[in-house]
């Protein structure tokens, strides 16, 4: 799988392409037919193809350093059913987050595709300074995109279709 650079055209918040008639907004008069970024107090425009290669330094979306949040089985219970459903499946199955809670959060220096191309070169203590276990689930988010991560015994593989909104509203339950 390939981690895509974001670009600002799909930033539906702040992105504005004028039209081809004068337009005023927030005080400033728009070229017609340009770029600009609206989440600044003032429109900012864009250089002649800025906005279609790559979001910059400057975007007010983007996070530094990125958050990481690490999510893991929210008992032991929901851990032995997964280990369970991979036993009877013969292959690694997904992760649902609805048996997975927020386990631990951080900073990381790395983007999400500095992790992807990083974590096959050393292990994920190496790459983000903290430990992922086994089966969990982890989440870099830089403010443009947040990527999921699901480890297996072979290493990483991408989750892009875990819900992190119901995994961060699950609470972690003790063991009896």
């Amino acid at each position: 799988m390939r981690i895509n650079l974001p670009v600002c055209s799909d930033c539906a918040d702040y992105y504005y392409c004028t039209e081809p008639t004068k337009t005023v907004l927030h005080g400033k008069m728009l070229t017609p037919g340009c770029r600009y970024c609206m989440g600044m107090k003032r429109p900012r425009q864009f250089k002649s193809r800025a906005a279609i290669i790559r979001v910059p330094d400057w975007c007010p979306r983007r996070k530094t350093p990125c958050e990481v949040r690490i999510y893991d089985f929210r008992s032991t219970n929901e851990r032995l059913m997964h280990l369970f459903v991979i036993s009877q499946v013969n292959r690694d199955a997904g992760p649902e987050a609805r048996r997975y809670a927020l386990a631990n959060e951080g900073h990381t220096e790395l983007t999400p595709r500095e992790f992807w191309l990083a974590c096959n070169d050393h292990s994920s203590e190496k790459s983000i300074g903290r430990d992922v276990p086994l089966y969990a689930v982890l989440e870099i988010d830089d403010g443009l995109k947040p990527y999921c991560f699901y480890r297996v015994e072979s290493g990483f593989c991408p989750a892009p279709y875990f819900n992190t909104v119901t995994a961060r509203n699950n609470t972690m339950e003790e063991d009896a």
